[in-house]
Parts: structure tokens; sequence; C-alpha cells
């Protein structure tokens, strides 16, 4: 088996918080979920509902513990004047979606990035023309931005340090 030569390759976005006691309330929601779909009695209904409510609150809390615990060990952090590593852990923590661009190549070999061109593209590849090439795509590349990095201000630290 290949897991047995490479390894389990670990989830790491839960890999904080999500322990035993989160697996063990997932696994019986989702043996209540299985039986209430099966057959939707009330009493199936209510036991699934129970446990729903017990794998959420059991995983929030998780998370929030976690959570706290790294804010606890940023504050000691910037206590020691640990200022990159307190910067980089600032950011981890406050990092928002960052949605992913997909751009196409059009048949010209140029890059489309707005939102027209993309759509055009889509409608001669699906109308079957000879022309119609097949797409190249570029996941995560901006061709039309440049970004800067900002460091925060002292009154944007402490804002996040309340939170």
């Amino acid at each position: 088996m290949a897991h047995d030569e490479y390894g389990m390759r670990i989830n790491t976005k839960y890999a904080g918080w999500f322990d035993e006691d989160c697996r063990k309330a997932i696994k019986a929601k989702n043996e209540a979920r299985k039986k209430y779909i099966n057959r939707e009695t009330t009493t199936n209904t209510e036991e699934y509902l129970k446990r729903r409510n017990e794998a959420r609150k059991i995983c929030r809390g998780k998370k929030r513990e976690t959570m706290n615990n790294e804010i606890k060990e940023l504050e000691i952090e910037n206590g020691e004047n640990e200022n990159r590593k307190f910067y980089k852990r600032l950011e981890t923590l406050t990092e928002t979606y960052k949605t992913r661009n997909r751009n196409i190549k059009a048949c010209d070999g140029s890059v489309l990035t707005d939102e027209k061109g993309i759509l055009d593209r889509w409608k001669e590849h699906f109308k079957g023309e000879q022309s119609a090439q097949p797409f190249e795509f570029y996941e995560n590349e901006s061709y039309d931005y440049i970004y800067e990095e900002i460091e925060p201000t002292l009154h944007k630290i402490q804002e996040t340090l309340r939170e």
C-alpha cells in the first residue's frame, strides 16, 4: 500500500485543535445522520440534532482554546521584543481567505485576466469551433496587480490584540 510506504498526510488546517474528542463527536454525529437519513422518525431527528450540536460545541471549544493559546504566545513574544516572530505570527493569525485567480490563455497566446475576455473564451471553446484550442490555466498568478507589504500600525496591532 502507498500509505505504508509513504505514510499518511496530516491535514494541517485542523492540526492544532482537532483531536480525539472532536473525532469521536463527529463520528457519533455521522452515525446519527445515517440513521436519520435511512428512517426519518422524530426520535432519529432529535438524536441527530443533539449529536450535531454536541459535535459543533466540542469542536468550537477546542478551536477557541487553541486560538487563545496562540494569542497568549503572541503576547509573550511581544513582551520579549521578538518583533519579527511577533509580526509573522500576527500575520498568520489575522490572515483572511484569498481567492484564487484563474486566468486562461487566449488563442493568440496572451493571458486573459478580465472577466469578459474569459467568458468570451469559454463561449468560443464550447461552441466547438475548429479554431478553439485547449485551455491553459494559470492559478494564483496575477498579471494586473503589484502587491506591497505594509507593516501594521501600532493602532492596528492593539486593536487585533483586543479582539
